[in-house]
């Protein structure tokens, strides 16, 4: 089921529901994300229910040995030291690209963990 969702729209027990629903889960990385153990939570339950995780790097920060254990070996899309619309296309057709049967922007769900540049998207 795809949708879009605010994180902070999700209460903690449905966020596992939440990540099991998914196709893919994109992580909005930076070093507030990198230093939380909510989001690690997070991309240990995605990774645990075999989902896809998008890490969408915004700043310069490196993972934590925590993150790169569970995301060394994908492949990360870069939106800093600039962010800008194409490199939103380039994430969101991305997620879209993990299940063509959904080609609408409107099925796009991003999990942050504070409000960054990504709460202003108009998917």
């Amino acid at each position: 089921m795809n949708r879009i969702v605010k994180y902070a729209t999700i209460p903690k027990r449905a966020k596992v529901k939440a990540i099991k629903d998914l196709d893919c889960v994109t992580l909005v990385f930076s070093k507030a994300s990198n230093t939380s153990m909510y989001v690690l939570r997070e991309i240990n339950s995605a990774v645990l229910n075999n989902k896809i995780v998008i890490p969408f790097k915004i700043d310069d920060s490196e993972p934590s040995e925590s993150m790169e254990f569970y995301l060394g070996a994908t492949h990360w899309l870069t939106a800093y030291p600039t962010l800008s619309e194409a490199k939103i296309s380039k994430l969101i057709n991305a997620i879209l690209n993990i299940n063509p049967a959904s080609q609408d922007k409107k099925d796009v769900l991003f999990f942050f963990e504070k409000p960054t540049m990504i709460d202003a998207i108009q998917a």
